[in-house]
């Protein structure tokens, strides 16, 4: 998902100026692949769910766990993506080009991805992990 997000975030403005009309064109442009993607994955699901017997599967609505982590998921999701949102443009207003700009966001995803990479590897043979795993996130990265 980061390499096709560093992707699109690369290729919006040449596209956006290849296509003309503003942004939602270009961006409806990156919109394709995900729509060939549903379409080969929908018969697999259709599969998968005339397999199961019968049996429903478990409803997560009350699943204590499922909740915490889609919270912590939504939150974290909304801190990036509300930083992310003023980042280009104020680059932008200080006189970089858009393509600068987007480059620049590129360059930040392309670090950003490194660290979930690298830690499941650098905690496994630690007895507590919570530090090593939060610290990184607040200091940059730290062994």
């Amino acid at each position: 998902m980061a390499l096709t997000l560093d992707q699109n975030v690369a290729l919006e403005v040449p596209v956006e100026d290849a296509i003309g009309n503003g942004w939602q064109p270009a961006l409806a442009v990156f919109a394709i692949p995900a729509l060939v993607a549903a379409a080969i994955w929908i018969p697999f699901m259709a599969q998968r769910s005339s397999a199961n017997n019968g049996m429903p599967p478990p409803s997560l609505w009350r699943n204590r766990l499922a909740w915490q982590v889609t919270a912590f998921m939504g939150l974290q999701s909304l801190l990036f993506y509300s930083a992310l949102t003023w980042l280009a443009p104020s680059y932008v207003a200080q006189g970089w080009s858009r393509a600068g700009a987007g480059l620049l966001l590129v360059h930040l995803f392309v670090h950003i991805a490194k660290l979930p990479a690298h830690l499941p590897g650098s905690t496994r043979h630690r007895d507590d992990q919570v530090e090593h795993q939060l610290i990184p996130h607040v200091e940059g990265r730290k062994e």
